[in-house]
């Protein structure tokens, strides 16, 4: 199916010598202004430096687009003789905590697609302690998703949740990113917008490098497809069998769909969910993914040229 995709990714700024820095009075905009470039734009989110990117509509122009973003976000806080650095999770020393704005509890309502309800941000944990996390939200556009999956966007988010988020527990290498999915991070976690999708649930770690962009573009265009009914009888989605009990009735799958949110929202690794998962991918995909399960700690900078 035809479909976009880009993203509004968190990051931590650190120095040379890797003390991290609250982004407040390093980038101009804000959540409210943005400071706009070309197609993207940047501002800073509480202490965190983020940005939302251009959307493109094929595996290379996403890749494209996240690059350019990033060229223009390294150049302004190497002004400030800063980089950016796509960690999970930190506790900031109490002097970069000093602005209002890094009090501040700036997200709106997440969507659980477990639940099929609202849930409020973590505000006591923004508000009262010097913890923050950094997010890779992926935006995934299509008039399929507004038009016709409408209310049933939830089974969706559960097929990304055993196609995405659990396998990034496996390719997920920050060691911060189970500290990240106490917080924020939960399996499930979506809203629905202008545009279409936005899954919430994987950290920031996938944007280290335009091999795992290019991997998450794959395994969401596999996810789009299925629930497009692209595979005929492989995996028909029968949404009115949709339960928050027990989300899989939606697809001809005989998986556990709550084993996946606990492995998710506990940082569990499970094998035989994974061996599961990538039988239902196509072989080259599965081999794609599996190739990032080795140990391997991306240099942004290096892998983008920054």
């Amino acid at each position: 199916m035809t479909f976009t995709m880009g993203a509004d990714p968190e990051f931590m700024l650190v120095d040379d010598k890797g003390h991290i820095h609250s982004a407040i009075g390093i980038v101009e905009g804000t959540s409210e202004q943005r400071l706009k470039i070309k197609s993207h734009q940047f501002y800073y989110d509480n202490v965190l430096a983020e940005c939302a990117i251009a959307p493109g509509n094929s595996r290379k122009k996403v890749i494209d687009s996240f690059r350019e973003c990033f060229e223009i976000y390294a150049a302004i806080v190497e002004e400030h003789k800063l980089k950016l650095l796509p960690r999970a999770f930190h506790e900031y020393d109490e002097s970069e905590l000093k602005h209002e704005d890094a009090r501040r509890v700036g997200c709106s309502i997440d969507r659980c697609a477990y639940k099929v309800q609202d849930t409020e941000p973590p505000k006591d944990i923004i508000a009262k302690s010097n913890i923050r996390s950094g997010g890779g939200h992926l935006h995934l556009g299509s008039q399929s998703v507004l038009e016709e999956w409408c209310f049933f966007t939830a089974p969706t988010v559960v097929l990304m949740d055993l196609f995405l988020g659990f396998p990034s527990l496996y390719i997920d290498h920050d060691p911060t990113s189970a500290a990240r999915r106490k917080i924020y991070g939960q399996a499930g976690r979506y809203r629905i917008k202008e545009y279409g999708l936005e899954y919430r649930t994987l950290s920031n770690f996938w944007l280290a490098s335009p091999k795992l962009v290019g991997l998450m573009y794959d395994l969401s265009e596999f996810v789009l497809d299925i629930v497009d009914k692209r595979f005929g009888d492989f995996c028909k989605a029968d949404f009115d069998k949709y339960t928050s009990e027990d989300p899989s009735k939606a697809y001809k799958y005989k998986y556990d769909a709550k084993k996946v949110r606990k492995a998710i929202d506990t940082s569990t690794k499970d094998d035989e969910l994974l061996d599961y998962a990538l039988s239902k991918m196509p072989k080259g995909l599965a081999a794609d993914l599996r190739s990032f399960t080795k140990p391997v700690q991306y240099d942004m900078y290096k892998e983008w040229g920054l």
